[in-house]
């Protein structure tokens, strides 16, 4: 799991978009305290440093006690998706990528 919390901005920060080698990595594109209500968030997901096409990617909102809101995009050739950040909150995004086990005969 990997998560962005920043606490005061910084000028030039690149944090957000900084692989940490992770084997299933979501990569923001764009700095998510940088963007206005109603813009365009971009994110990369990447499978074992490359990118993960055709992927269905899922962005979560809440706001406070409220119940949480969902978006579902789908990854293009590149691992990119695109989300709408229509609200404040807090803002989750997630995805579950399966594999074959390598050891099938150690899976049980």
């Amino acid at each position: 799991m990997k998560i962005y919390v920043q606490s005061k901005s910084i000028t030039g920060d690149t944090l957000y978009k900084t692989r940490v080698g992770q084997h299933l990595e979501i990569l923001l594109l764009s700095n998510p305290y940088q963007i206005k209500i109603g813009s365009t968030l971009n994110a990369q997901i990447l499978f074992m440093g490359k990118p993960l096409p055709n992927k269905i990617i899922f962005a979560r909102n809440r706001i406070g006690n409220q119940p949480s809101t969902l978006q579902k995009s789908k990854t293009n050739i590149d691992g990119i998706c695109t989300f709408i950040l229509n609200k404040k909150g807090n803002w989750f995004i997630h995805t579950t990528h399966m594999i074959a086990c390598s050891e099938p005969a150690e899976a049980d």
